[in-house]
């Protein structure tokens, strides 16, 4: 057996093991699927430079913190981070929903 097909089969063997006891995630708390592959798309280098507080949970940052922002104005408007809802935004109105306070612009855009 050729070293590459020895390594191909270890790695294989292990993934077969870490598999076995995979619980995936369930998103229960992202409201659909919309809006998992939205923050999932611009879900990099969000610029939040502070933890913050989000619908009264514990500090968020960085990436946590963009999705509970996120989330959190889609509980207050249903469908916001749907498909048929964001086909048509700018980026200025994306800024606005991830809003956290009045002196902070949550993501950078160009128009």
């Amino acid at each position: 057996m050729a070293l590459a097909e020895e390594r191909l089969d270890a790695v294989a063997e292990r993934v077969r093991e870490l598999a076995a006891d995979y619980d995936p995630p369930a998103f229960d708390h992202v409201p659909d699927s919309d809006a998992a592959l939205f923050l999932c798309a611009i879900d990099h280098s969000t610029g939040y430079r502070e933890e913050h507080t989000v619908a009264g949970e514990r500090p968020f940052a960085g990436s946590a913190l963009l999705w509970a922002v996120a989330i959190d104005a889609a509980a207050g408007d249903p469908g916001a981070l749907t498909a048929a809802r964001l086909e048509d935004v700018s980026g200025t109105e994306v800024a606005d929903l991830l809003r956290i306070d009045p002196r902070t612009r949550r993501i950078e855009c160009s128009q």
